[in-house]
């Protein structure tokens, strides 16, 4: 089954990490990125860990083009 991937900018937020707990609840979605601002005390942190949810092994980032 073909998922679709989705990059979450603002995944540090409130809402971004209840969209993140939506991507990784859903069956046919799949995080790619997770973005935040420079200055985030949550960069480097694990996404899924960071939404309540298990590891994902997505990381808080600030580099867009990665």
């Amino acid at each position: 089954m073909h998922k679709t991937k989705i990059a979450v900018v603002g995944a540090s937020g409130r809402m971004g990490r209840e969209v993140i707990r939506a991507i990784l609840k859903a069956e046919n979605t799949k995080l790619s990125a997770a973005l935040t601002h420079a200055r985030s005390t949550s960069l480097g942190v694990d996404a899924g860990l960071h939404a309540n949810e298990a590891a994902c092994h997505i990381f808080l980032q600030c580099d867009y083009s990665s």
